[in-house]
């Protein structure tokens, strides 16, 4: 049986290794997050591997490395209500000085229902003119979409064959418009200051390799980068800098046996209910997010027990930070968390008090693993939510091996490892 979509990442080839091997490391995490039914997600060596996966998919998602999901929600929304005549959405491109349109390598859908096969390669031959919308996405070299003329000799460039197999074949071709690009709300838009940042984004690994992969291990500013990767160190910081405070968990319920200490990010109330589930007298709470450390040791000082929800909107309004679920799919995540702690700990909170010790811990799991191990013997339970899976800033800020040496840390202890 077919998958609805399968997800393909391609290297981005830059001439720096080092930022390639980050690039796809990256982009791993957020197509992570962005794939939120599971579907199947490969890596392949070049373009004409894709080929190999016509027949397992309605459609095929590919993503050079490099990608970032900004607005994961809305991309996720627009990937699953493509109409059934579009063939091929892309970023369409034809510069004054190119006579036949094609399309970037960043990032594509392919309706596999379009294509027996797909043909990356440079096109020169005598077939049906490509004609470009007199609509643009911008700077009159992005058309809106394609369509066929009357023969011409082509002269083609990266994916212009694909463009005119699919045309041929009956299918639309059409660039990303202003609804993908974009979410439809104007409050739904993430700024960074005061730039609109589009739902998904590309660092052109192959532009100023060298330069943009030194500003990316120093998380430095270069004003010869270039202004995509600009924007996505300057988000990245700006994200680091964190001005947000995680109110309620999303993370799925563990399922839990008895224990003694929890150790926890201070992630809304997931410590808590991993504490009350398993009879933990215990929580040691971590977090690289500082407001979520304060907010814990406000909470359990000052808190009567009253309207948890107006208690951390008013201490983080004084603080001037957001509050966390933001997407609307792990807001609904979060209804089933906020019942099951209703239902017991909030029940009286400080009867809760008066069970459990709480210590807290402000510091990242990957460079102060060891002041965590500590907490860790056959008594523990650790949860360590998505932060060495699928969160995307890890991936940024570490390499892959450093954070692989981190999980064989906590897999030695005797600690039960419980992980989104």
């Amino acid at each position: 049986m077919k998958s609805k979509v399968i997800f393909i990442i391609v290297p981005s080839y830059s001439n720096n290794k080092w930022l390639d091997a980050k690039m796809m490391q990256i982009t791993k995490a957020f197509i992570s997050i962005l794939n939120l039914d599971n579907a199947p997600v490969e890596i392949v060596s070049t373009y004409n591997d894709i080929n190999n996966y016509l027949d397992k998919a309605e459609y095929i998602v590919v993503s050079t490395a490099g990608n970032v999901i900004i607005e994961r929600d809305h991309l996720y929304n627009k990937i699953h209500s493509i109409p059934s005549t579009v063939g091929l959405l892309g970023h369409l491109l034809q510069f004054k000085e190119n006579e036949t349109p094609y399309f970037h390598e960043q990032f594509f859908i392919i309706n596999t229902k379009a294509f027996t096969h797909l043909d990356f390669s440079n096109y020169n031959a005598i077939a049906p003119k490509l004609l470009r919308s007199e609509e643009d996405m911008h700077d009159g070299h992005a058309p809106l979409y394609l369509t066929l003329g009357e023969e011409t000799e082509l002269i083609g460039k990266f994916g212009t064959k694909i463009i005119l197999d699919c045309l041929q074949a009956g299918y639309e071709v059409r660039n990303f418009d202003q609804d993908w690009r974009y979410p439809t709300l104007a409050n739904d838009y993430i700024t960074v200051k005061d730039y609109k940042l589009p739902t998904r984004g590309y660092c052109y690994p192959k532009l100023h390799s060298d330069l943009f992969a030194e500003c990316l291990r120093t998380l430095t500013l270069d004003p010869n980068l270039d202004e995509s990767q600009m924007l996505f160190i300057t988000a990245t910081k700006q994200i680091l800098d964190f001005k947000v405070l995680n109110v309620w968990q999303y993370d799925p319920t563990p399922i839990v046996n008895s224990s003694k200490k929890v150790v926890s990010t201070a992630n809304g109330m997931l410590g808590e209910i991993i504490a009350w589930n398993s009879g933990a007298t215990s929580i040691t709470f971590y977090d690289k997010n500082p407001n979520n450390i304060e907010f814990k040791k406000h909470l359990y000082a000052n808190w009567n027990g009253i309207d948890y929800d107006t208690f951390a909107k008013d201490w983080a309004e004084s603080k001037g930070l957001a509050l966390e679920p933001t997407f609307d799919i792990d807001i609904e995540k979060s209804i089933k968390p906020k019942e099951e702690v209703s239902a017991s700990i909030f029940l009286d909170w400080n009867e809760w008090k008066k069970r459990v010790t709480v210590n807290f811990l402000h510091c990242d799991i990957i460079s102060s693993i060891d002041e965590l191990l500590v907490y860790l013997d056959n008594n523990a339970i650790i949860h360590t939510s998505t932060i060495l899976n699928i969160f995307p800033f890890t991936s940024i800020l570490y390499d892959e091996d450093t954070i692989e040496d981190v999980r064989k840390k906590i897999t030695n202890t005797k600690a039960r490892w419980i992980e989104s």
